[in-house]
């Protein structure tokens, strides 16, 4: 025997609540994306055009032969701007609307993609923080452990990882 429970006064008052709680939701989930759609393009036109002079800086020849750090910092501003140059695609799909992923296998492929540079960047600052750490208690090293080439070495393996 079952019941119908569409008509039952607890479900009314529950199904009641839920309606109130929605809209109260949407009455302040819609000027949250207002804001989102009026910070995010700063913060993002921000990141990007700061991490691209930043990698212009450090890849630039003196920099990289004078300073050691060089090679990791702006490994870190381009993986950065690979971040925001990907995000840039989810704001899309979350904030606008815009079908940018809806197809099989794109969704799965940026999942993947998304998550490369997330991972990349706390390893490229471990990575700085230990030449950083070599450098300062360990400065007769330095010449030995933290040569340009060997830096580059160190760089292709966290890329292959």
């Amino acid at each position: 025997m079952t019941t119908d429970r569409s008509t039952d006064p607890a479900n009314c008052s529950a199904a009641a609540a839920a309606a109130a709680w929605a809209a109260v939701l949407d009455g302040q989930l819609n000027p949250a994306h207002l804001v989102d759609r009026a910070v995010t393009p700063v913060w993002y036109a921000v990141g990007i055009v700061g991490n691209v002079l930043s990698a212009v800086v450090w890849l630039q020849r003196h920099m990289r032969r004078n300073n050691s750090s060089a090679v990791y910092l702006a490994t870190l501003s381009v993986n950065d701007t690979l971040f925001l140059l990907l995000h840039i695609l989810l704001e899309l799909s979350v904030a606008w609307g815009v079908q940018t992923f809806d197809y099989p296998v794109v969704c799965e492929t940026f999942a993947f993609v998304y998550l490369v540079p997330q991972y990349l960047a706390p390893t490229l600052v471990l990575g700085f923080t230990v030449e950083r750490f070599i450098a300062v208690c360990y400065p007769y090293q330095v010449l030995v452990s933290l040569h340009y080439h060997r830096l580059r070495q160190k760089y292709h393996w966290y890329k292959i990882q």
